[in-house]
């Protein structure tokens, strides 16, 4: 499971530093876009959508967890 984080931690690393951090800019709301967009889109690849997934709804809960509020 350690190895799993720690890819997921490393995707979302470089994925900020390629795409900037949405949800910074987007807040909640396109936070959720961004995970129905997830869901959408056609992925060859399952374990790169669940990777994508699981960083998509960590930073929604920590952006939860700071505001205390979500619409």
């Amino acid at each position: 499971m350690q190895d799993i984080i720690k890819e997921c931690l490393n995707t979302l690393h470089n994925k900020n530093i390629n795409y900037g951090n949405l949800f910074i800019y987007y807040g909640h709301i396109g936070s959720i876009i961004r995970l129905s967009n997830l869901l959408i889109r056609d992925y060859d690849n399952l374990r790169t959508l669940l990777i994508d997934l699981i960083n998509c709804c960590l930073l929604l809960l920590i952006k939860i967890d700071n505001n205390k509020h979500i619409i």
